[in-house]
Parts: structure tokens; C-alpha cells; sequence
């Protein structure tokens, strides 16, 4: 019932207590009127008793209520306190702890505080200060070495990694609409299988340069990826010759053992092939780990390929069917994360909300 609604009840209750009315009859011609909507009998009985005690006001007395000290300013910061202090603490625990309430806890923490309980992100490596630093170093070098889109434009990346036959789908693509009634979808634990392929891929903000995969038992030492290099550096002629003229495309890749190996840091020497220094450690700083494998694989995961020349056939096809404007908004992609890095003082960040404006 509105609160209009009652109140225009007990004015008229007043008006029918002064004509002299009694409470049964008040409350019979209410409910003529309202109905359903009409005060119950015994709310009808007090209101005429405090009329004919000399009440005047229909209104409700103003009421003090108890005074809500759980949520208060000194609560407050004791919760932050020991939430800061140790921040796996449950809501029963520091209530225990403090002497409060469950929901006042919990109230505590979700509105004042603005927190949320979130499970601890995996990472590749806990970082040590220094090389925070470095992926800082490095990310500020990519900014100020030159104007940072022109960069871009020169910058070929490449990397390597296994394509399998049968890769698990991730739990996000099992999910499937159900009736409230209907029995949750099952699926059995599975491994990756065993028939694999090695896929060494180049690309810069136009497309991909280069790609191509190892023979079966082939490892990717320092001896090989020379020779991949050496492929490499014959595609860009062929395919970006305004980029091999004068030398302007710059290599990126990761500083993985064949990578930084000897020999073939002495190969892009005698080539005149300029290197941009990768942190380590920052696969979330590397076009190829955070956009073009997990962007192809999620399309394969899921489903048995069969066989090598099957999982060949259809990895290629997902490269020559990506758009140019994909790979162009990896790249500013990349560029926005350099600011998340250095924002973030070196930390990783994936997922975390970070404001780089």
C-alpha cells in the first residue's frame, strides 16, 4: 500500500471519529472504499484511539532508530587494517577477529571499501626488481627511440611455437544454454595429443611476411633458426622491398636460447639487420604470444586434425585469412601496452585495470 494511501485513511478515520463514529464502522465504510487496499482492522482500532485521546497529526512520529555504529568511520578503517594486513582473510574471519557482524563485514568491504575477493593471477615468472626495470627500460626506449608509429611500420616480429592435432578447448567454448530442469553437460578430461607441428611465423603491420614449419624432429637450435633467417630475409625482399631498401625493417623476436645464440647474433651483424631488444621474461610484450597464436589456436582447439598435413593445411589457412587491419590494430595494441608496462612499473598487467591516459 502507498504511503499516500494510508495517510488519506487516517485523515478520514479522524474526520469519522469526530462525527463520532466507532471503530467497526470506521472500518467497514474503509473497506468499502479502498478494498484490498484498506487498513487492516487493528491498525483502524489504534488510529481511533489516538484520535479520541486528542491526537491532531495522521502522520507517523518521527523515530530516532538505532544508530547504525557497525559501518562506522572507526569500523572502517579497522577492517581496512586487517585486510591490508593479511589480504587472504575470509568475511568470518575478521569479523570473529573484530567482534562484528557477518554482513556488516561484508557491507564493509564491498560498498565502503569498493574490494572484491579475486584468485591469484599465473604469471610466467615473479619478477625479480631488476628485470621489472628492464621491461620498463625497454618499453620506454620503444617510445622515445623514434616516433613510435614510424617504429611500428618497420618492425617485423616473428616467433615459434607447437600446433597439435587435438588441443583441449578452453572452458569458455564448452559453455552451452540449458533449461533450469536440464542436467549440466559433461565432457571428459583430454590431454593434447601427441602428433604435433612446429610453426615459425613473421608478420609486420601489414600481414604476414613469412611462415613456415619445421621438419618433423627438427628442433629450433641456433643452427636452424639461421637458416630461417636467411628465408626471412629473402621474403622481404621479395615481399617488402621498399622495407629492404636501406635496410629499414628492424627484426623483433624473443630472447629465447636460439634467438640469442652466437652465431646468430653474428649472422644479423653481417647482414646489417637491426635487432629490437625484447625483455625477458614478457611474453605479454610480444605481438606473436598475445595476439596471432592464441588468435589461431582458439579457432583449432577442440577439434582432431587428423594428421601433419592436415594441421599444416588448416594453420595456414587461418594466416592468409587474417585482415590487414587486425594486424595493424596488434600493433596499436602493442603500443598500448608499453604504457601499461611502464605504468605499471615493469609488473605484468594482464587483466588488471590500468589507466594510461
Amino acid at each position: 500500500m502507498e504511503i499516500d494511501q494510508q495517510l488519506e485513511q487516517r485523515i478520514n478515520i479522524k474526520f469519522l471519529v469526530k462525527l463520532g463514529k466507532n471503530g467497526p464502522e470506521i472500518h467497514q465504510m474503509l473497506q468499502q472504499v479502498y478494498g484490498e487496499c484498506a487498513l487492516k482492522e487493528r491498525t483502524v482500532f489504534k488510529w481511533v484511539q489516538r484520535f479520541r485521546e486528542g491526537r491532531e497529526d495522521p502522520k507517523d512520529d518521527v523515530r530516532s532508530g538505532r544508530p547504525s555504529t557497525s559501518s562506522g568511520n572507526e569500523n572502517i578503517d579497522r577492517v581496512r587494517s586487517l585486510v591490508l594486513s593479511d589480504r587472504r582473510l575470509t568475511v568470518r574471519m575478521i569479523a570473529e577477529e573484530l567482534g562484528l557482524g557477518k554482513s556488516s563485514v561484508h557491507t564493509i568491504l564491498t560498498e565502503h571499501l569498493d574490494m572484491k575477493k579475486v584468485c591469484a593471477k599465473i604469471v610466467p615468472k615473479l619478477l625479480t626488481p631488476e628485470q621489472k626495470l628492464r621491461r620498463k627500460e625497454c618499453c620506454a626506449d620503444w617510445k622515445t627511440s623514434e616516433e613510435s608509429d614510424e617504429l611500428l611500420e618497420r618492425v617485423i616480429t616473428g616467433d615459434e611455437s607447437w600446433i597439435y592435432d587435438y588441443d583441449i578447448e578452453l572452458k569458455s567454448q564448452s559453455r552451452e544454454w540449458k533449461h533450469k530442469e536440464s542436467p549440466r553437460p559433461k565432457k571428459s578430461r583430454k590431454s593434447k595429443s601427441k602428433i604435433k607441428v612446429m610453426l615459425l611465423v613473421f608478420f609486420d603491420c601489414h600481414g604476414i611476411v613469412h611462415h613456415e614449419f619445421a621438419p618433423e624432429g627438427q628442433t629450433v637450435n641456433a643452427a636452424f633458426y639461421v637458416e630461417v633467417l636467411k628465408r626471412l630475409r629473402d621474403r622481404v625482399r621479395r615481399v617488402r622491398p621498399e622495407m629492404w631498401e636501406g635496410r629499414r625493417w628492424i627484426l623483433h623476436h624473443d630472447n629465447a636460447p636460439a634467438h640469442s645464440a652466437l652465431i646468430v647474433r653474428q649472422f644479423l651483424a653481417r647482414n646489417s639487420i637491426t635487432v629490437l631488444e625484447h625483455p625477458p621474461y614478457s611474453p605479454d610484450l610480444a605481438p606473436c604470444d598475445f595476439f596471432l597464436f592464441p588468435k589461431c589456436k582458439l579457432v583449432l582447439r577442440g577439434r582432431h586434425l587428423g594428421d601433419v598435413t592436415t594441421i599444416k593445411s588448416e594453420m595456414t589457412s587461418l594466416l592468409k585469412g587474417l585482415r590487414e587491419a587486425e594486424f595493424q590494430g596488434c600493433f596499436q595494441q602493442w603500443k598500448q601496452r608499453w604504457d601499461k608496462c611502464i605504468v605499471s612499473n615493469g609488473e605484468y598487467f594482464e587483466g588488471d585495470h590500468i589507466d594510461v591516459s
